[in-house]
């Protein structure tokens, strides 16, 4: 990803998170198998954000352990672990 594209999804990213945070319980996002609307609502924000180019779904699929390293430092821990449990889990 160029530089200028990293900064656009760190702004979609940022954008999507914050649209959905509060519309979603953090403990149930967490573990899917329990309830997994409210995981699908969190993991839609940060597997597709709105306004990210092709690039970005390639670095989810192709960087998978650097993808969850750049939604921690741009969205939080919280989301961190979420990447990470989308990596498992599956979207």
């Amino acid at each position: 990803m160029s530089a200028n594209n990293i900064e656009n999804h760190a702004n979609s990213l940022a954008n999507a998170t914050s649209n959905v945070e509060g519309t979603f319980d953090w403990d149930k996002a967490l573990n899917p198998e329990d309830n997994d609307s409210d995981y699908f609502i969190a993991a839609e924000a940060i597997v597709e954000p709105k306004g990210v180019e092709d690039d970005y779904y390639e670095f989810v699929e192709n960087d998978p352990d650097n993808w969850v390293g750049f939604v921690t430092n741009t969205c939080g821990e919280q989301w961190g672990q979420l990447a990470r449990v989308s990596l498992e889990y599956g979207y």
